[in-house]
């Protein structure tokens, strides 16, 4: 899944710049960018947390500082 994930998000940019314009393709990796800083922290966070907490609430934790990190990546690239 993960392998794919680069070709995916280049398709999806050039398809959006080909339709929609380079305004779009700005939001979208904006977008993107923003849910990598999120996915990134939340497994740095996702080996603590679960050891800590057990698996339920560190798993939730991780989702948590996930959200939130996307947020403000998204906040702060608008």
């Amino acid at each position: 899944m993960f392998s794919a994930a680069p070709s995916v998000a280049l398709g999806s940019l050039l398809v959006t710049a080909a339709f929609k314009g380079s305004h779009d393709v700005a939001l979208s990796a904006h977008g993107m960018v923003a849910g990598a800083t999120g996915f990134t922290f939340c497994c740095l966070a996702a080996v603590p947390l679960p050891r800590r907490w057990g698996a339920w609430r560190g798993s939730l934790a991780a989702l948590v500082v996930w959200a939130i990190t996307a947020g403000a990546a998204m906040l702060v690239l608008a």
